[in-house]
């Protein structure tokens, strides 16, 4: 995969992260906070408003999160040759997918019934998979992976990810936490993530013993605090939980960028 060609698709990216930011405003502007309001009374009247809201309010943080990190990887780290920072803007982009949970509740006002929710859901797993999956790809660079091997990385991320949505069973009588239908093997689900997150660590801590260079170090710190912060940013986070998330988030995904920017430079 060429320079050009990965800068294209940065752009792409970008784009993509812009429009769902959109769309869900919009959408969530043509609701209201009275459609919304009674989606909660509907659905989860033990959750306070409050609560409730700070779930919204995540997905749109994680949208607008997607639209800074792949605006600055697509005007200013685009040329960069890291496999790393390829698969980081996969990831980035992913975060988009979670348009669809204001799409469900927007569904949701408009009566529509629970199969064409579970497909709306499906389509968010099919992003959050894409994300856990490209994050590892990405560390397995650091290990010596030839540049050459990025669109295979890329093609199995992507079918990966589409066989893992397609395949996990769907509880079509229920929305669940997350403004999603409930999920069947959730619980492995999570502990997928957190083993590939596990496993993404792992990666870097061997590519610093091999080079003794600290930056795979500071990226092992930045992509796990990113990571896991997203897990709790992906449900209804309250109001102590979210900012510290998003926090994490922030930080984690500045410093994961930042420090292999700065070590593939001049690479």
């Amino acid at each position: 995969m060429t320079v050009k060609l990965r800068q294209r698709l940065y752009y792409a990216f970008f784009i993509l992260a812009i429009f769902a930011f959109l769309g869900g405003s919009f959408l969530l502007f043509k609701m209201g906070f009275e459609k919304v309001n009674a989606f909660r009374e509907a659905a989860f009247p033990e959750i306070p408003v409050a609560t409730f809201l700070s779930g919204i309010v995540s997905v749109f943080l994680c949208m607008l999160v997607s639209v800074v990190l792949l605006g600055i990887i697509a005007f200013r780290t685009g040329r960069n040759a890291s496999a790393e920072i390829f698969f980081f803007s996969l990831w980035c982009a992913s975060l988009s997918f979670e348009l669809g949970r204001i799409v469900i509740l927007w569904l949701v006002n408009q009566g529509v019934g629970l199969v064409s929710l579970a497909m709306v859901t499906r389509f968010v797993m099919f992003g959050r998979y894409i994300g856990s999956l490209a994050i590892f790809m990405g560390s397995l660079f650091s290990l010596g992976f030839k540049q050459e091997r990025i669109p295979a990385a890329f093609a199995i991320t992507i079918g990966a990810a589409l066989f893992f949505a397609s395949i996990q069973p769907l509880n079509t009588g229920q929305l669940g936490p997350g403004f999603l239908v409930m999920r069947g093997y959730a619980s492995l689900v999570y502990a997928f993530d957190l083993v590939l997150v596990a496993s993404v660590c792992i990666n870097y801590l061997i590519a610093f013993r091999i080079t003794r260079d600290r930056a795979f170090l500071l990226a092992a710190a930045g992509i796990c605090g990113a990571t896991l912060s997203l897990l709790l940013l992906r449900v209804i986070p309250g109001l102590l939980l979210g900012p510290l998330a998003l926090t994490a988030l922030i930080a984690g995904s500045a410093l994961y960028l930042k420090t292999l920017h700065s070590y593939y430079l001049w690479r």
